[in-house]
């Protein structure tokens, strides 16, 4: 049943009305598919429970993912209504599934039993289902990857749908079936490159960096466990948490191939179900108490037989599920999933209790907001982020108090090591692991390795990751590729000098993109990058001629001055020195305003100039129907001439494939029948109620879709000819006797692969040669010719 599901999804994606769509889309697309009834392939969804689906907002949904649906032909909409006439649901209808229903093709992949689609339906909610509370049902909980609506997140839909893809390609017992072959980013793994094979149709290429920054998202939420050496490059498998879990869980003795892997130490949690709330307030100045408590709430287990289900959808559904979807009053494993996380009361510590670090409960020092209390904040505010590992509990290690200075401070430049950094915001706790630069770009940004650790979103490092990038290739079309990286670092090194040091940088992306990063030009050459030739890495003489110029016009205006002040003292010749200078200066700067509004008047006349032919240009009648103002020609005469041109084209194409050139009759007589055919075909293909202007596109499409048939015709029908046999021969022949050993299998199939190619090389020649001798049959007036060959 999976090989089933797998190839219905996939054919599903790979629909021409679906393939070019955003990941959303997509996504959006499977939803209503799982969804739909087997008969009619329907579904009625309303906008908010589809975005929760989705995971994105519902202005997403209602102006990013229906409309192309909808415009691409994928997608019906109807609007259903309550008993007032209000809008309260869609009723959704793929057209691929439609068609396939009006058609009865049993054997297309998308043509699922019930049991099937029902079993896809809840592979979906297991993933990323939004929770369900029948009434004379159990609750069905979210699934792995649902969120709150107020948690939407960047790229949750991509997320959502390599998990789809990945569960559905992986064994039974979780292990992804990784693809064979070179790879472009070895330094990525081949499990970013499998999914990048997964993912491929969607409206972005999904490169192997996208797809690897996917798998270590599915990697953090612990879905995934990819296998690293100790320097975090993918050397191995790739595990799907959960399949491999539900296995161990259905067949104990059989072998998991992998295990899943031990919480970071910088981000263990600490579970406290919300039932434990009240007598965790009671005794929160006792650990032991806090422990007792912790043992007496109940807390029920989540079974892990069924489609996926794992005690880890615990803590994803207490993370990705509100209160909105699941009841309060639903009991067992549906409330514990759905109840939000929150101690009323904030526990406290002791120093020897066994878990001393939290991130992010109520107790931790929440960074970025003021008036802390110390009795409750942690030992370590201002300490520097080298030392900021985890957040911590009180008891933690000692560090300096509020108003005391680090001793050790960060430097620019230094290597991340698996700590964490953190980005202060008022009033919002959360940290983030610091990220390393690409390994293209780590000697180009190492300078100022402490601005980019300050990216704390992945679209802000992408964004700076490419501004890098153009100004390597601008500045290696001076330096060359080798030295583009070096020459880099020292103008980031020299301009993270002038802002004062890492710290004076307010905003890390802003920075870098219009301080750090680009080239400033001090003087008119292109290569001049603050005073320094970028082709050579020495002074620009440019700028070193115009420092020049302005010191000897200085010097000349001092012995101006001196000579039409004899016996005069330095101190009474200064104030007219320093008014000859300005009055130099104001010159200089009447003269560049001058050359600057001279220069704008231009650009304005040629402006003017140009709106005025453009307009005489659209004033023009049409010069087949004579309507005014049509630019010379009208759209529908445009279209008429655009099919014509089609036609003829059709004609020739026939007459090269079909018909003898040396024979008049043959020549009319394909003439006559290809045009006939053609326009029996175009007076069919015309929508019903069309009007003057669709029927002419009509028209046009049809011939032209034609031209690319009778082409495919006339190659096919010339690859056969007695010049390609030969051709195809002499090329097989010459091939074999290049192979050192012609009798293998390899160098057969090598040959035949080097003749086919030329066959087909054979064939465009041909076509060409008689498309001109057809040509010039057209301009004999039909007196036939001689048809052109080799």
């Amino acid at each position: 049943m999976r090989l089933r599901l797998q190839a219905a999804v996939h054919a599903l994606l790979a629909d021409e009305s679906i393939v070019g769509l955003s990941d959303a889309a997509r996504l959006a697309a499977v939803v209503v598919y799982a969804k739909g009834a087997v008969a009619s392939g329907r579904t009625v969804l309303s906008s908010g429970k589809l975005a929760r689906w989705l995971g994105v907002s519902v202005s997403m949904v209602s102006h990013k993912v229906l409309p192309p649906l909808r415009s691409r032909g994928a997608l019906r909409t109807l609007v259903v209504t309550n008993e007032h006439g209000e809008p309260v649901a869609l009723d959704l209808s793929l057209e691929p599934v439609a068609r396939l229903r009006r058609a009865r093709d049993v054997r297309h992949p998308l043509a699922l039993s019930l049991p099937e689609l029902v079993t896809l339906k809840r592979l979906c909610e297991a993933l990323f289902g939004t929770g369900r509370t029948p009434k004379n049902s159990a609750p069905t909980p979210p699934g792995l990857l649902a969120l709150r609506e107020r948690e939407q997140r960047h790229g949750a839909a991509t997320d959502r749908l390599a998990l789809l893809l990945l569960v559905l390609s992986c064994r039974e017992d979780g292990r992804l079936k990784l693809c064979s072959g070179s790879l472009k980013a070895p330094e990525l793994g081949r499990g970013a490159a499998t999914l990048g094979l997964l993912m491929r149709g969607g409206a972005k290429a999904v490169t192997p960096a996208v797809a690897d920054r996917v798998l270590s998202r599915l990697e953090v939420s612990d879905l995934a466990f990819v296998e690293r050496d100790e320097n975090g490059v993918p050397t191995g498998r790739v595990i799907l948490v959960p399949v491999a879990e539900s296995y161990a869980a259905v067949r104990p003795g059989k072998k998991v191939p992998g295990a899943r892997p031990a919480a970071r130490p910088e981000l263990r949690e600490v579970e406290v179900p919300q039932a434990a709330a009240p007598a965790a307030a009671a005794a929160c100045a006792d650990a032991e108490a806090v422990q007792e408590a912790l043992a007496a709430s109940s807390l029920p287990s989540v079974s892990t037989e069924g489609d996926l289900e794992c005690p880890e959808r615990l803590t994803e559904a207490q993370e990705g599920s509100g209160p909105a979807e699941m009841p309060v009053e639903a009991s067992g494993a549906a409330v514990s999933a759905s109840a939000d996380f929150h101690a009323p009361h904030a526990l406290v510590a002791t120093p020897g209790d066994p878990v001393d670090e939290v991130d992010g409960f109520s107790g931790a020092c929440a960074v970025g907001v003021d008036q802390r209390r110390p009795e409750r904040a942690s030992a370590r505010e201002n300490a520097p982020e080298s030392d900021l590992p985890r957040l911590r509990l009180v008891g933690g290690e000692d560090g300096p108090l509020r108003g005391e200075q680090p001793e050790n401070s960060s430097s620019i430049g230094t290597t991340p090591g698996p700590q964490m950094a953190r980005q202060p915001r008022r009033g919002h706790l959360y940290a983030v692991t610091r990220t390393a630069p690409p390994t293209d770009l780590a000697m180009a940004i190492a300078p100022v390795l402490a601005v980019w650790e300050c990216l704390d979103r992945p679209w802000l490092r992408d964004r700076a990751a490419t501004a890098v990038r153009e100004q390597l290739t601008a500045i290696g079309r001076w330096t060359g590729e080798s030295r583009a990286p070096e020459v880099l670092a020292e103008r980031l090194k020299y301009r993270l000098k002038l802002q004062g040091g890492a710290a004076k940088v307010t905003s890390p992306l802003g920075w870098l993109l219009d301080k750090g990063l680009p080239q400033r030009k001090m003087c008119a050459h292109d290569g001049c990058d603050d005073s320094i030739r970028l082709l050579t890495g020495e002074d620009c003489t440019t700028c070193t001629m115009g420092v020049v110029d302005r010191r000897s016009t200085r010097r000349a205006i001092i012995q101006q001055v001196v000579r039409a002040t004899p016996g005069f003292t330095f101190e009474e010749r200064q104030p007219m020195i320093d008014a000859q200078l300005r009055e130099d200066a104001q010159d200089r700067a009447e003269r560049t305003a001058h050359a600057l509004a001279l220069k704008h008047a231009e650009n304005q006349r040629l402006a003017q100039a140009e709106e005025a032919a453009q307009a005489r240009r659209l004033a023009r009648p049409c010069a087949d129907c004579g309507i005014q103002e049509a630019d010379g020609l009208c759209t529908l005469c445009t279209v008429k001439r655009a099919t014509q041109a089609a036609i003829v084209e059709v004609v020739n194409l026939a007459l090269v494939g079909r018909a003898d050139l040396r024979d008049p009759q043959s020549v009319r007589a394909v003439n006559t029948q290809v045009r006939a055919e053609l326009r029996e075909e175009m007076l069919s293909a015309v929508p019903a109620g069309a009007d003057q202007h669709g029927a002419h596109s009509s028209y046009m499409h049809t011939a032209q879709a034609a031209v690319q048939m009778y082409r495919a015709e006339a190659l096919r029908k010339l690859a056969c000819s007695p010049e390609a046999d030969a051709d195809a021969a002499l090329t097989q022949e010459a091939e074999l006797r290049r192979m050192g050993n012609p009798d293998s299998d390899s160098a057969q199939r090598a040959a035949r692969r080097t003749a086919q190619e030329s066959r087909r090389r054979t064939a465009r020649h041909l076509l060409e040669a008689r498309l001109a001798a057809v040509l010039a049959l057209r301009q004999h007036g039909g007196r036939p010719c001689a048809p052109a060959g080799r």
